[in-house]
């Protein structure tokens, strides 16, 4: 698996080249402000040849900045989605097994699965995958409401960070495509953590 060393500009670099861009400008300004005192009809030629050539020089540069920063995003994204993919399967295995009768995981296989995955969303996680990956960890293997709805936020954070907008999800709705009473597993599970 490639290292991402390249990373977006920082605010200073984007000052940087805008700073750099103004020097120039600057610099050509005084240079035709010369001119000025040769000929105004030479000075103005000079000041709308010298704009033109600024401005498509600053959108070139400026273009190739942004589709350099895409193309960055796009291999980044190529590199999550099998790391995210991997950890999906896992939650679905988990929860699923049983009703699908397939074995159920050994804690040798979970702890295996959930390391390589904290490992590898460590280089390729986004932060708030990051973040929301933690209030996973720390729902523990109680399961219950609480476990549910940091795993579904956990998929939200996963879903985001892949490139989708989640407009129009709601809490609970990522839950239902794996349990099917989503708004009484909930209910349930509220009702045995007060109880206990």
């Amino acid at each position: 698996m490639a290292n991402p060393t390249n990373k977006k500009p920082s605010a200073g670099e984007n000052i940087g080249f805008l700073v750099m861009f103004f020097f120039i400008a600057g610099g050509l300004w005084l240079a035709i402000k010369e001119f000025v005192l040769v000929s105004p009809q030479v000075a103005a030629a000079t000041v709308a040849g010298t704009a033109t050539v600024l401005v498509s020089v600053f959108s070139v540069l400026w273009s190739k900045r942004v589709e350099r920063q895409k193309e960055i995003e796009q291999e980044q994204r190529r590199q999550k989605i099998p790391v995210y993919e991997d950890f999906i399967k896992f939650i679905f295995r988990l929860l699923m097994a049983e009703k699908l009768g397939e074995p159920k995981l050994t804690d040798q296989e979970m702890t295996r699965t959930v390391n390589d995955f904290a490992q590898k969303i460590m280089v390729w996680g986004s932060d708030d995958v990051l973040r929301k990956y933690a209030l996973f960890r720390r729902s523990g293997p109680a399961g219950g409401a609480e476990m549910a709805a940091a795993v579904e936020s956990l998929l939200y954070a996963i879903r985001a960070d892949i490139g989708h907008e989640n407009k129009n999800l709601k809490t609970g709705e990522l839950l239902s495509v794996f349990i099917n009473d989503t708004e009484g597993f909930l209910a349930e599970s509220e009702t045995q953590s007060r109880a206990s």
